[in-house]
């Protein structure tokens, strides 16, 4: 208890506010120091005011020396003595005591909009040297003291958001960023520091103020009860800045390593080492202030050109066209470039002061700035310093010499030489003349002066003048750049600014004559293409290339500008979400990873500032409207806003908003349907809104969407069900994920369908979710169709087996199960065979039956794929017998009919396979599906594919192509053009299988299928490796392994792997090549062969093991250690070819090199002899054409045949366009 003085402070068109001060507030201070958690500390006054009533735990003592009471358990009634009712107060006396944008949101009804997350930069400043006690003046400094802090801040766009009078010192907090924020509050707080740092003499109370700054996410908006509240900015950065106001030293300002980061360019900092700060995990760096650097703009700059610079060619031709004309003629002229911030206008700048210095050009640089733009002449300051010769220089003696030294041609400049003071930091001294001059007469003579001494520049060498950031630049700045351009037509002028009209000053009346230049040359950065965008996306990662889902991804959302690529690939890459490691960049995670990123504060502040700068109602609007989504209706903005009195003027605010460049009107009246310029825009936008907000707004947009579509809400189903789900509404959000699940799956949209299905069942995994374990599997088995359909075979098992799990049928883990069940599958089978009429069609197609014959098809298909033979029988054999008793006669039983033929003819039971290949065709036809056909003609041509049946397998594929066209299943139709490349492929015809995988790969992207996409690389790569591109065909090969992480086949992965290892061979690289063909070979000892696909595989591993062996035996090593894995390799796949007989020319042509290298040649000329036999009979040119080369290379040079067996080598080779076996043909027959 005790007296307090009561200040009132600050200005009125500013802020007021009220404070208390004194002894009183000093000793709760340190009682509050004493109180442990839910303790009550009271002092010997307040004891005594009591009396016994309060009993007491124990007393403590200060640090001041006094004491005060812990109390126990109060037992002590008090009535309540609860404040009067407040009188309304005015608006003229509540605008006095807010800020006036918060002051704004209130008198306009968006109280609850005014809480905000966003980023701000902290400032915590501590002063002293007032006696509140004993002072009668007090007030009147504390309040001169308060204006003057407020003042700088406004200066550079800061508001002082508290004042804290305590015992231990003053404290001032203030924000940066909140609550109205631009791209340059790290660098204002820094500026508004610095000059806080030195107070007017009148205000020099005490010691200097020691200062912390801090930057980082932060929630503003209004803070207390209905009695008191105030507007504020909370957040952990708040009170990192408070730390580092109380490590800062009299006169020190101490920052966080972030805004060390942000201002590195304007500002030198010392470095004070890590420091551990109560409330922070880790020690944290700490930087001290030590002043403001010179030439900022020309530091950014060089920065920039340290790359090469990425697109922008036409733009770059025009501007060096001038640059010629200027060095060569000495012919000026004058070049606007205009465009939106981070588009590029600094790195075009960059490159053409690279070049100008490159041909001896005078390259001079000024630049405005957010927190300058004030200031007068502010953005000349580097060019002038560098005309005047004043780099280095800090003895006024010296300075002045210098500056005489320069005018010294022209006295009557000499004579004005004072007014340089008006823009350096100098102190000339004044002539007669220049203490006369005042005013406009003041600023012309100014501007003289100046335009005199860049004269004398542009004379003397040919002079390019750079203007950056003119946006910002102060008026006396623009007067000058007109008279510039006016008088001086020999000097290369270029002014960069962004779209006036997205500033929030006016449009100065000199850019407005500047524009209407006839002489002036007008460039107007667009976003770049897709391909400069990646290129530049590369450049800064340092990687060659970019994996498709990422280039993707960023040309989506980045949509070509640049700085949003570049910032969103290092977030990417900050977050884990990709690797980029020896000029690789490989995706860390699952592409739909890549959706959940969250965007860097960089380019938050960018779009935020623009935000900012419109008017309440414009912001509100545009916050409401990211809810609704990029693309939203007049009417549906108007229906949801809940400001009625701002409905009216919404066509107006967006009518503005599209003036600005921040949407596009998507449809003109009478629908009035507007978008967003750019997605992060609208994200921004929307994450400036919190949490409560958007719930409400989304149920809000949700409700609307169902009253007024309610007819059909179908092609609404995904927009209901992310804003249901965003409005924390569990059933409906999955109700509505179901629905545009299953219309995705219809559609063929398999990313969006295992989207909506993956977020579905996240939502079941709730505590309280109440739906039962079938409804679960159908969702389950659903997610694991719109794996299949996106090549994923990996995912799909998982979830296939999932939803057998939750159906109480779970597959069994060991083989021996396994294998059994499947013996029973196949006499089950035989079974039904026989007496089809009492099995088939018998069973009810219960839902429970249905999911599980679909689950169970789904396994079959995957285990195919990964080459899990009998897990692949094992579930096919259920699904079948299944099928065939819930349903005779199904598009499903067709397709299985055909996968049964399919694997029976890998097994070698050929006539069973025929049976059942064509009871899927008959079935197909005779209930009229073209999808079960088109799937099933497929399945026949892999089967006749491995017997060598060429014909008969292209008339299946063809057929299969042009019903999948028809029907528009894509899937089909990729399978159908990959097996129609690699029929072309054993055939020989290298070409046309490269045209066929190219038109699988272009529509495996477009429906975002990786096995098809792999194999398509695959394919082009085999058909780049015969014609003698080779790199590129092992970048293909590298790329689509890289998909195996994604969820790969295993089929697929080995038969690229087999690839790569013949790739590194091709290349030379026999480590590589050895390595790739070990793992390989490992891990084809664990598979059985009953897979085409694998051809490649088995054919690989030879190839590489034969090649060592051949390398040990030329180098004079009798025991080869690839002796023994070369006949393994080998033996392994004659056992392949007994189920494929496309492969056994292959076998035989690997079988004679192992062989000859085991010194049996007459065993060996036989086997190649069969291999052309093997190829002339199976029609597979370029076997026999290998066949013919290993003959000749291997008989003597004189004897006849070789000539004939080399030159049937290549005729068949130049046929088949094998540029690559040519030339190996060629130089072994010159090595030889």
């Amino acid at each position: 208890m005790g007296t307090a003085r009561r200040f009132l402070v600050g200005q009125s068109d500013i802020q007021r506010l009220e404070v208390l001060a004194g002894a009183t507030l000093s000793r709760l201070g340190a009682a509050e120091s004493l109180a442990g958690k839910g303790e009550i500390v009271a002092g010997a006054e307040v004891m005594a005011w009591f009396g016994s009533q309060l009993p007491i735990r124990e007393w403590r003592q200060a640090e001041n020396g006094e004491y005060f009471a812990v109390l126990d358990q109060v037992n002590v009634t008090i009535e309540p003595s609860p404040w009067p009712e407040m009188p309304p107060i005015s608006p003229k006396i509540g605008r006095e005591w807010l800020l006036p944008p918060v002051a704004e949101r209130l008198e306009r009804g968006e109280g609850e909009f005014l809480a905000q997350l966003r980023p701000s930069v902290a400032l915590f400043l501590k002063f002293s040297g007032i006696d509140y006690d004993l002072d009668n003046e007090a007030g009147l400094k504390l309040d001169a003291y308060i204006r003057w802090v407020q003042r700088v801040l406004a200066q550079y766009h800061g508001y002082l958001l508290q004042l804290t009078i305590g015992e231990k010192g003053s404290y001032i907090y203030a924000a940066f960023g909140a609550p109205l924020a631009h791209e340059e509050a790290p660098a204002s707080a820094v500026a508004a520091a610095l000059e806080l740092q030195s107070p007017p003499r009148g205000l020099r109370f005490g010691q200097k103020a020691q200062i912390g700054i801090s930057q980082g996410l932060v929630r503003i908006g209004a803070y207390g009860g209905r009695m008191r509240r105030t507007y504020g900015a909370q957040g952990n950065e708040v009170n990192v800045a408070a730390r580092l106001m109380s490590h800062a030293q009299p006169g020190q300002v101490i920052v966080s390593p972030q805004i060390v980061e942000d201002t590195a360019v304007q500002y030198n900092f010392q470095a004070l080492g890590p420091v551990t700060l109560k409330g922070v995990a880790k020690p944290m760096p700490l930087f001290a202030v030590e002043g403001r650097k010179s030439s900022q703009a020309s530091g950014a700059l060089s920065a920039l050109s340290r790359q090469p610079m990425v697109g922008r060619e036409a733009e770059r031709a025009l501007l060096r066209q001038n640059l010629q004309a200027l060095r060569a003629e000495g012919r000026g002229s004058a070049i606007l470039i205009e465009g939106e911030a981070g588009i590029g206008k600094s790195r075009l700048v960059a490159e053409l002061l690279d070049e100008a210095k490159t041909d001896g050009v005078v390259a001079l640089l000024g630049a405005g700035t957010v927190i300058e733009q004030t200031t007068a002449y502010h953005a000349w300051q580097p060019a002038l310093r560098e005309l005047l010769g004043l780099e280095g220089l800090d003895d006024g003696e010296a300075i002045w010499q210098q500056v005489t030294a320069v005018l010294a041609d022209d006295p009557q400049m000499l004579d004005r030489a004072a007014l340089l003071n008006d823009v350096l930091p100098l102190t000339l001294p004044d002539s007669e003349t220049t203490r006369q001059l005042s005013g406009e007469l003041r600023a012309t003579n100014t501007r003289d002066l100046l335009v005199y001494i860049l004269r004398q520049s542009a004379a003397a060498a040919p002079c390019l003048l750079v203007m950056e950031d003119a946006h910002w630049l102060d008026s006396a700045s623009w007067a000058l750049l007109e008279q510039v351009h006016r008088e001086l037509p020999s000097l290369m002028l270029v002014v960069v600014t962004r779209p006036m009209a997205d500033t929030a000053i006016p449009v100065p009346l000199e850019y407005t004559r500047l524009r209407q230049s006839p002489d002036l040359q007008f460039i107007s950065l667009e976003p770049l293409p897709p391909t400069d965008a990646e290129s530049l996306v590369c450049q800064r990662l340092g990687v060659a290339s970019l994996p498709r889902p990422l280039a993707r991804l960023i040309r989506e959302r980045a949509e070509g500008h640049p700085f949003f690529s570049e910032e969103l690939a290092f977030a990417l890459r900050d977050r884990g979400l990709i690797k980029v490691e020896n000029g690789r960049c490989q995706l860390a995670a699952d592409p739909q990873a890549l959706q959940a990123l969250d965007f860097p504060d960089t380019i938050q502040q960018v779009i935020t500032s623009r935000i900012d700068r419109l008017t309440p109602g414009q912001q509100l609007a545009l916050k409401i409207a990211s809810v609704i989504g990029r693309v939203f209706a007049l009417y549906t903005l108007a229906a949801i806003h809940p400001v009625d009195a701002d409905k009216p003027r919404l066509p107006v605010y967006l009518d503005t908003l599209t003036d600005l460049d921040i949407t596009n009107v998507e449809a003109p009246a009478p629908e009035n349907v507007y978008i967003f310029k750019h997605i992060i825009t609208q994200e921004v936008a929307y994450n400036l809104l919190l949490f409560a907000q958007r719930r409400d707004l989304h149920k809000a947009v949700a409700q609307w969407y169902e009253r007024t579509f309610y007819a059909d809400l179908g092609p609404y189903y995904p927009v209901l069900a992310h804003h249901w789900q965003a409005a924390e509404e569990a059933d409906k959000a999955i109700y509505y994920l179901h629905m545009a699940g299953g219309r995705a799956l219809r559609s063929g949209v398999f990313q969006e369908a295992a989207r909506f299905f993956t977020q579905l069942l996240q939502l079941c995994d709730q505590p309280d979710s109440v739906y039962t374990p079938q409804e679960r599997a159908h969702w389950e088995r659903l997610l694991a169709e719109a794996y299949w359909g996106l090549g994923n075979a990996r995912e799909c098992i998982r979830h296939a087996r999932k939803a057998l799990a939750l159906l109480g049928t779970p597959e069994p883990e060991r083989k021996a199960r396994i294998i059994a069940g499947y013996a029973w599958n196949l006499l089950a089978q035989g079974v039904h065979l026989l007496w089809p009429s009492h099995f088939l069609g018998r069973l009810e197609a219960t839902s429970e039956r249905v999911e599980r014959s679909h689950a169970y098809r789904l396994l079959s298909q995957s285990y195919f794929f990964y080459n899990e033979f009998w897990r692949c029988y094992y579930t096919g054999g259920i699904y079948i017998n299944l099928e065939e008793q819930i349903n005779a006669a199904s598009p499903a039983l067709a397709v299985a009919y055909a996968n049964t033929g399919m694997g029976l003819g890998f097994v070698r039971l050929h006539k069973v396979a025929d049976l059942y290949g064509r009871r899927a065709l008959e079935l197909a036809e005779k209930i009229n599906s073209d999808e079960a056909k088109a799937t099933s003609l497929v399945r026949r041509a892999m089967y006749t594919t491995g017997r060598g049946r060429w014909q008969e397998s292209a008339d299946f594929l063809q057929e299969a192509a042009a019903i999948s066209q028809r029907i528009g299943d894509w899937r089909t139709l990729a399978d159908s053009w990959q097996m129609l490349s690699s029929l072309a492929y054993y055939r020989g015809d290298f070409r046309q299988a490269g045209e066929w995988a190219r038109q699988e790969y272009a529509l495996a992207l477009r429906q975002g299928n990786l096995q098809q996409q792999a194999w398509a690389l695959h394919l082009q790569a085999l058909f780049n490796v015969h014609s003698g591109s080779l790199a590129t065909a092992v970048s293909q090969w590298e790329e689509a392994a890289a998909l195996h992480e994604r969820g790969l086949d295993q089929a697929s992965h080995l038969a690229i792997m087999g690839g790569l290892s013949v790739g590194y061979l091709r290349q030379g690289e026999m480590d590589r090549a050895r390595d790739t063909a070990v793992s390989l070979a490992e891990q084809l000892a664990r598979t059985i062969p009953f897979m085409l696909y694998l051809y490649n595989a088995y054919t690989a591993v030879p190839q590489v093991y034969l090649t060592l062996w051949q390398q040990d035996i030329s180098s004079g090593t009798t025991q080869s250690e690839w002796a023994e894995a070369a006949r393994d390799a080998v033996d392994r796949l004659r056992v392949f070819a007994r189920s494929f007989p496309i492969a056994a020319p292959r076998a035989w042509l690997y079988k004679g090199q192992e062989q000859w290298l085991a010194g049996r040649q007459k065993r060996a000329q036989e086997a190649w002899r069969e291999c052309i036999s093997y190829a002339l009979t199976r029609q597979m040119p370029y076997e026999e054409a290998l066949a013919h080369a290993e003959i000749a290379r291997h008989l003597p040079p004189s004897h006849p045949a070789r000539v004939i067996h080399e030159g049937t080598a290549v005729t068949i080779l130049t046929r088949l366009e094998a540029t690559l076996d040519l030339q190996r043909l060629q130089e072994k027959g010159q090595t030889e």
